[in-house]
């Protein structure tokens, strides 16, 4: 019962852990960079590069958007949930 493992099993917890996010996320990123590696075969920097760089761009527009639309900020949170890797 130390508190380094009672931590660690609380992170597990449905109130901290967002299975929905870690689904969307963590699956979806490792399927896409197996379908990237088999797809461009070159080495793993460069597509770890571009993934970064989709990354970078997704979450520059999404600061762009968020003063064009003008949304309250429960439905900006919602929208940026799933907009944002």
């Amino acid at each position: 019962d130390s508190p380094l493992m009672t931590y660690a099993w609380n992170m597990f917890d449905d109130v901290i852990l967002d299975r929905e996010w870690l689904v969307r996320n963590l699956l979806g990123g490792m399927a896409a960079g197996f379908g990237l590696r088999v797809a461009i075969d070159t080495h793993p920097f460069v597509i770890t590069s571009v993934i970064i760089a989709g990354w970078g761009c997704t979450s520059a527009y999404v600061h762009l958007i968020d003063d064009v639309l003008g949304l309250a900020p429960a439905q900006m949170a919602s929208w940026t949930r799933y907009s944002i890797p």
